[in-house]
């Protein structure tokens, strides 16, 4: 290497001394040749692979009623009927969860058997009711019609009226069509008894 003895080839007046040149030569040789032996690495965004495991858990409760309606001076039974209802909650947690990929830790929240039968009473108390009062507003209509062609056989005509009157009454709330076409009846019956 040649170089002016003053400034070392520098172009700096005696600032710079020859061993500083060298030494920087020396780490620029070694940068070179480490750039030849090593592989260029590229930065690559890879896939990343964790295994998880997704548990699943159902909470079941069911509720089974049983309506009856007996008749209070026979202790027959006028009407019967089933309800089954079913109330299913569902949750999953996951195991081996790994909040730096996004699969963050998944506690388990299935609400307690308290909740669980609440539920059910909230679905089977409106359904109960309603079959209930259909049920013994059925059971009574049947025992009235039963009674007015059992008076009307037995020529207790008056008698017989009474108890259409009291279907009529009856069947007002369930079906007024019903009730109509039955006062329709008794005002046709009377009018031709005259």
């Amino acid at each position: 290497m040649v170089g002016c003895p003053r400034c070392n080839g520098t172009g700096r007046a005696g600032r710079v001394s020859r061993s500083d040149l060298l030494r920087l030569e020396r780490g620029v040789e070694q940068l070179r040749h480490r750039l030849r032996i090593e592989p260029p690495s590229v930065m690559a965004d890879f896939p990343a692979e964790w295994p998880y495991v997704v548990h699943v858990y159902h909470k079941t409760g069911s509720a089974d009623v049983t309506i009856q309606v007996t008749h209070p001076t026979a202790a027959s039974v006028v009407y019967s009927d089933r309800i089954r209802k079913a109330n299913v909650h569902e949750d999953a947690t996951i195991a081996n969860p790994n909040p730096a990929l996004g699969l963050g830790a998944d506690p388990l929240v299935l609400p307690d058997d308290t909740s669980v039968r609440n539920a059910l009473l909230d679905q089977l108390i409106p359904e109960a009711t309603a079959r209930l009062l259909s049920g013994v507003v059925g059971a009574r209509i049947e025992e009235l019609e039963a009674n007015s062609e059992t008076l009307s056989r037995q020529g207790r005509n008056a008698e017989a009226i009474e108890a259409l009157v009291d279907l009529a009454r009856t069947l007002e709330g369930a079906s007024p069509e019903e009730a109509a076409r039955i006062i329709s009846q008794l005002k046709d019956s009377q009018r031709t008894h005259k």
